[in-house]
């Protein structure tokens, strides 16, 4: 499985590397600062999951949603986010995001949210989330 980190918090992207690591999730991670990383690593690796932060520099991540959701096979993607606010998470469901998680205090949750895409039965780890 290919997990695409998009976030440019070069240190939360390693906090996040580390925790998915640590929790024994070996899959191959690959990582985007922007909308237009992103969309390449999407359009030429097509990742089974994205962990997307909705403000990224130059076009947010609600627009990369959009764009990975229009796909043929889209991504399951999950938000991870500062910005953790109703109208937000409203949103990101709408679009049909996998997990919508705050940065600030869900953030050890992902390797449970990882491992329950792969097997929602193996977890108590409801989508939306």
């Amino acid at each position: 499985m290919l997990v695409l980190i998009v976030d440019d918090n070069k240190l939360f992207v390693q906090r996040l590397v580390h925790l998915i690591r640590e929790a024994g999730i070996d899959w191959e991670i690959r990582l985007a600062a922007d909308y237009e990383g992103a969309v390449r690593i999407v359009d030429d690796l097509e990742p089974g999951v994205i962990l997307l932060d909705i403000n990224l520099p130059g076009r947010s991540g609600l627009e990369l949603l959009r764009y990975v959701q229009a796909g043929e096979e889209p991504a399951r993607v999950v938000m991870l986010t500062n910005h953790a606010d109703d109208s937000y998470r409203a949103e990101c469901q709408n679009l049909g995001v996998a997990h919508f998680l705050d940065k600030s205090y869900e953030f050890t949750r992902v390797p449970m949210v990882l491992q329950g895409l792969l097997d929602p039965e193996a977890i108590n780890c409801p989508p939306g989330r």
